[in-house]
């Protein structure tokens, strides 16, 4: 007869488990073992425990014939049964629960629940629901779940993890006397990381309405999301020693998260590649410091530089130019360059910029564009350079009427032309002379341009002057210079 019976149990599940509709009718409830419900739904151990449904009166629904899932979870949703859920199916059979579904008549699925007593009111037949943990709720509360298996309500079971649509299932609550679980607390603070370094630092401070969310297992779905408060600061309480925790920040509009830099710990949580905070088992104590760190600015960053072979471009031989002005936004903000040349910016991300370096006299800009202009995204802007130089050119000609003059006559080639750098404006017109910086020769129409050596850096000085002359190739008999008298200087 139990081989019949189990037959037919298992006939009618396969068939309107297909049929069944996934807002279905009836309701579950908990009972104790034979079938008795209890006062408040409140039980003095779990394992007193067992889940029933059906019609409680004649005029009552019942549930849809068929094989059902069933799980244990907190009153929020936290999974609490801990076997697979293939453990966890039962048969509803004539509209009431008919006891654990075994697969077949030879039972083929082993980890079936134990049946209770059938109840003589109603004829159901309930399941026993341990094993499951103790719940988080501090007033000791649980959630039961009755999951249809009809088509499109289960999109996958994996262990002891069931996903499926919540219009496909029952619940009811119930407590249990003296089975609150311990919980801890993790926390932490979203700031404003003013340095970029992913560590909150003394003065940096929090950041109010930031959405931090708390994942448990492998749900795509935060279990918990909290917002920060006016100090930046976030809280979650969680049953001890769960396993499987990610804590991330939701990520704003026109910011960059620098912390935690990945790889950074704070036990038992280690910051993630994507810079959430993980643990394979939260442990039993509060967990403190998980902070998250943005800032919604980023740098504009150049050098300034004397650009000795006048092609536009910062070579790793030219020196940088300090004491120059760089100003942003046509003068909105400006900014000195430093020994080495170098300059920087802070600016809001999303923003727009205009960088133009304010010309020095006697310099020439060689780089291009004049000015640098653009939209910030959530990266540095980097290599913004400006190159300058000093040049100098001039004409070797035949003075035919010796009036120290060009009158468009005829250019000499082939002289030499000496510049050299000195300290003030008479520039050693007289010995000793300054040391030659620079030498050039006149090309086939008598001219000559070049671009001079830097500045030098010592003695520190304002300003330098430099002095260009002639190499005679001749004396006496052969040329005789007219002007100028003394070298030319600037």
């Amino acid at each position: 007869m139990r081989f019949a019976k189990w037959l037919l149990m298992a006939a009618l599940s396969v068939a309107l488990a297909l049929t069944s509709s996934a807002q279905f009718s009836g309701a579950i409830y908990t009972t104790k073992s034979d079938g008795t419900t209890v006062n408040q739904n409140t039980y003095n151990s779990k394992a007193d425990v067992y889940l029933n449904g059906g019609p409680q009166n004649q005029t009552g629904s019942g549930l849809p014939d068929g094989v059902y899932y069933f799980q244990v979870t907190s009153p929020s949703g936290v999974l609490l049964s801990t076997d697979d859920a293939v453990c966890r199916q039962v048969v509803v059979l004539n509209g009431r629960m008919a006891g654990a579904y075994t697969g077949n008549p030879s039972g083929s699925i082993g980890c079936a629940h134990l049946n209770a007593t059938a109840n003589d009111a109603n004829g159901s037949l309930g399941v026993q629901l341990i094993p499951y943990d103790d719940t988080p709720n501090q007033g000791g509360e649980y959630k039961v779940w009755l999951i249809s298996q009809a088509s499109g309500c289960v999109s996958s079971v994996s262990g002891a993890v069931i996903t499926f649509s919540n219009s496909c299932a029952k619940t009811d609550n119930f407590k249990v006397e003296g089975a609150t679980a311990q919980t801890i607390g993790i926390s932490g603070a979203k700031y404003r990381d003013a340095n970029r370094n992913g560590t909150r630092e003394e003065g940096e401070e929090g950041l109010p309405g930031w959405t931090i969310n708390l994942y448990i297992g492998t749900s795509p779905d935060p279990n918990q999301s909290v917002t920060t408060d006016a100090d930046g600061k976030y809280y979650f309480s969680i049953e001890a020693n769960t396993a499987n925790v990610k804590i991330c920040e939701v990520l704003q509009t026109n910011w960059v998260q620098y912390g935690p830099v990945t790889g950074a710990i704070m036990l038992p949580f280690t910051a993630d590649s994507q810079k959430c905070w993980v643990a394979s088992n939260a442990g039993s104590q509060d967990v403190t410091s998980l902070d998250f760190g943005n800032y919604s600015k980023v740098r504009l960053k150049g050098v300034k530089f004397y650009d000795t072979d006048n092609d536009g471009m910062k070579d790793a031989d030219e020196p940088g130019l300090a004491g120059w002005t760089i100003q942003l936004n046509d003068g909105a903000a400006s900014a000195t360059t430093g020994p080495g040349g170098g300059y920087e910016f802070e600016v809001e991300i999303g923003s727009t910029y205009k960088l133009c370096e304010l010309l020095q006299a006697g310099y020439s800009q060689s780089s291009t564009p004049t000015c640098y202009t653009g939209t910030v995204s959530s990266a540095d802007v980097e290599n913004l350079n400006f190159g300058n130089n000093i040049r100098a050119s001039g004409r070797k000609f035949l003075d035919a009427n010796q009036n120290g003059v060009n009158d468009s006559e005829d250019g000499i080639e082939g002289f030499k032309i000496e510049v050299a750098w000195c300290q003030d404006a008479a520039c050693s017109s007289v010995p000793p002379y300054p040391q030659v910086a620079q030498t050039v020769f006149t090309d086939a129409n008598g001219d000559w341009s070049t671009v001079l050596p830097p500045p030098p850096t010592a003695p520190t000085q304002s300003e330098w002057w430099f002095r260009v002359c002639e190499v005679l190739l001749l004396t006496a008999a052969g040329c005789t210079r007219r002007l100028p008298a003394t070298a030319a200087t600037s």
